[in-house]
C-alpha cells in the first residue's frame, strides 16, 4: 500500500493510495479527489494522503472494513501509531510495557483529524458511518466546561461539539530566530535573489509557499507594499485561506528588490519574482526543492539550525513585543481570526510581561505604599 502522486492535466497535482496490486483504494481516492477540487492544498492532500494509508493499513491487519470502525478502533489506531513499524505488523507477540513513542502527539492529533475529516465525507454518502459519526460528535460543545457561570445561557459559543476521542497535545512555544541570527542567514547568502527570499521572509511574515507564488508586479516600490494573494502557481505554491492581504515594507527591502529584479533577473520571460537563474531552466518559477536546497546549504553556514517558518514566528513576536495590536498582527499575517494569532503567539515570556507592567508604571510603587 503507497501514496502515489496524481497527474492532472489542468490544476494542481493530486495524490491517491494504490494497494498491493497497484488499484486505487476508492473510498480515499473519493475523498483526495473531492480535496482537490475543493482547492486544498496539494500538501494538505499529500498528507491526508499519507495518513488515511497508516490507516487503512491498520484496518487491513485486522481484516475490519472501514464503514464497520468504532470509537474503539480509532483508540486502537492511537495506539498503533504510538509503536514504532517494527511492533506494528500482525503476528509480534511480545509489546514493550512502556515503548519510546513512534510519533509525537501532533503528528498523532493531525493524523486522527485527518481520518476524521474522512469518516464526515463518507457520512454523506454511505448512512453505514453514520453511528460512529454520532458518537464522535457526542462531547460538550466546544467553549464550555463544568462550571458555568451566571448567565452563561446568553453567551454566544460554538454549536459544534467537541471530538469524544482526541490526543493531548501539549501546547509549544514558536521557536523564533536573533536579529544577529538572522543577519547572519541574510550575509551568507551568495546572490540578491537568495537573500531576497529570506529578507521577504524576515520584513512580511510571510510563508515560504506564499513568497513562492509571488509576481514581480505584487511589489508596489512606489507605495512600499507587498501583495500576497491567493492563486494558482505553476509551481504548486499556495496562500493558505482565501484572503488577500497588502504588507507593508521598508525601503531597503524595496531597494534590494529593484536591484535584485534590474541586475540579476534581467530580460528573463517570466512573472514571478523567485525563479531559476543560476541552473535547471532558467525562468522557471522556484519550487520547494529549491528553497529545501538553499536552507540546507544556509544551515551549514550559520553553523545553527533554522526553518523558513521561524521567519514567520519572528515577525510576530517581534511586532507584539514591539506594541502592534494583536488585532494588526493577525491582518498582516493573513489570520481569519485573532484567535488564531492570540492561540499561536500567546507566548511571551515573564520578561516581556515586566516590561509592559513597567511602561505603564505598575510596578514602580508610587501609587501605594508597601
Amino acid at each position: 500500500m503507497r501514496v502515489q502522486p496524481v497527474d492532472q492535466p489542468s490544476g494542481p497535482p493530486s495524490y491517491t493510495v494504490v494497494n498491493d496490486v497497484g488499484l486505487p483504494i476508492v473510498p480515499i481516492d473519493q475523498y483526495l479527489e473531492y480535496l482537490t477540487a475543493r482547492g486544498s492544498s496539494p500538501h494538505t492532500v499529500r498528507s491526508y494522503a499519507f495518513d488515511l494509508r497508516d490507516f487503512w493499513t491498520f484496518l487491513s491487519q485486522r481484516h475490519q472494513t472501514a464503514l464497520a470502525v468504532s470509537i474503539d478502533d480509532l483508540a486502537g489506531w492511537i495506539s498503533w501509531l504510538r509503536l514504532p513499524p517494527s511492533l506494528r505488523a500482525c503476528g509480534v507477540a511480545i509489546i514493550p510495557l512502556d515503548p519510546e513513542p513512534h510519533l509525537a502527539p501532533a503528528t498523532i492529533s493531525r493524523k486522527l483529524s485527518a481520518v476524521v475529516a474522512f469518516y464526515e465525507f463518507l457520512g454523506q454518502r454511505d448512512a453505514a458511518v453514520l453511528p460512529l459519526l454520532s458518537q464522535l460528535r457526542q462531547g460538550r460543545p466546544r467553549g464550555t466546561g463544568r462550571y458555568q457561570p451566571f448567565l452563561s445561557h446568553l453567551a454566544r459559543t460554538s454549536t459544534r461539539p467537541s471530538r469524544t476521542i482526541s490526543v493531548k497535545v501539549a501546547a509549544r512555544r514558536p521557536v523564533t530566530l536573533t536579529p544577529d541570527q538572522v543577519q547572519s542567514v541574510l550575509e551568507s547568502c551568495t546572490n540578491r535573489r537568495d537573500r531576497l527570499f529570506f529578507g521577504t521572509l524576515w520584513e512580511t511574515g510571510a510563508r515560504a509557499s506564499e513568497a513562492l507564488g509571488l509576481r514581480i508586479n505584487d511589489l508596489d516600490e512606489r507605495h512600499g507594499t507587498l501583495r500576497i494573494t491567493p492563486r494558482d502557481n505553476a509551481n504548486g505554491a499556495r496562500v493558505k485561506g482565501s484572503k488577500e492581504r497588502i504588507v507593508p515594507v521598508g525601503k531597503r527591502f524595496v531597494r534590494l528588490a529593484i536591484d535584485y529584479l534590474t541586475l540579476d533577473y534581467g530580460a528573463v520571460d517570466s512573472d514571478y519574482l523567485f525563479v531559476n537563474l543560476y541552473g535547471g531552466s532558467i525562468g522557471r518559477p522556484w519550487s520547494y526543492d529549491a528553497v529545501d536546497d538553499l536552507v540546507r546549504r544556509t544551515r551549514t553556514k550559520c553553523g545553527f539550525y533554522f526553518t523558513p517558518h521561524m521567519f514567520r514566528h519572528t515577525y510576530s513576536t517581534r511586532l507584539l513585543r514591539a506594541g502592534a495590536r494583536i488585532e494588526i498582527v493577525a491582518e498582516l499575517l493573513g489570520h481569519a481570526s485573532i484567535q488564531t494569532t492570540r492561540s499561536i503567539y500567546g507566548h511571551l515570556d515573564v520578561s516581556d510581561l515586566r516590561a509592559e507592567l513597567d511602561r505603564v508604571g505598575w510596578l514602580d510603587g508610587s501609587v501605594v505604599t508597601l
